[in-house]
């Protein structure tokens, strides 16, 4: 086979790169669209308290940024 141009392979793993993290960032957001299930929130509590840093933010700062993704007011109460 021919060698192919290394620009091109870097131009269309970039691409792909994108692609992916694009399609993986629809799927999370419509997943947090619809009601979701009880293991569902518990995994969102654990990764609430996984990112937080206190050097970052304060508790109260990181829930509200956190929070905001969801719509659901008895989703968020749950999580918080």
């Amino acid at each position: 086979p021919k060698p192919q141009n290394p620009k091109i392979l870097k131009t269309n793993t970039l691409f792909f790169k994108k692609a992916y993290y694009i399609l993986n960032l629809e799927l999370i957001l419509n997943k947090l669209n619809k009601n979701m299930k009880f293991d569902e929130l518990l995994e969102q509590c654990v990764e609430c308290i996984k990112t937080f840093n206190p050097v970052i933010n304060t508790i109260d700062s990181h829930a509200d940024t956190y929070l905001a993704q969801f719509k659901d007011p008895y989703e968020k109460v749950f999580v918080k």
